[in-house]
Parts: C-alpha cells; sequence; structure tokens
C-alpha cells in the first residue's frame, strides 16, 4: 500500500487506499506505522478519506 505512494501517481495510490480502507480486514495502525518508517507518513491522508465514508 504504502509503495503506491512511492511508485505510482497520486491519485493511483488514493484510490488504492480508499480501497484498502474498505477492505473488513484492514490494519491501519500497522499501516500507518510502515508508512512513518519509509518516510511516507499517510495519518492525515487516512483520518481524510476515513471521514468522507
Amino acid at each position: 500500500m504504502v509503495d503506491a505512494f512511492k511508485y505510482t501517481t497520486e491519485e493511483v495510490a488514493l484510490k488504492a487506499l480508499k480501497a484498502y480502507l474498505k477492505r473488513k480486514d484492514k490494519d491501519v495502525q500497522k499501516l500507518s506505522g510502515y508508512a512513518r518508517r519509509l518516510r511516507k507518513p499517510l495519518d492525515e491522508i487516512i483520518t481524510i478519506l476515513g471521514a468522507d465514508e
């Protein structure tokens, strides 16, 4: 998931993140931690997308 933000356009990455957040087996804490380690913090984006639902 985080690699989408690293290697694709932002539009594609946001679509992938929206799809991930709709999954029942999502792990937002794990995703956020991994993103921080890769220096791609997604916390704000996840919060915004989560509020849209």
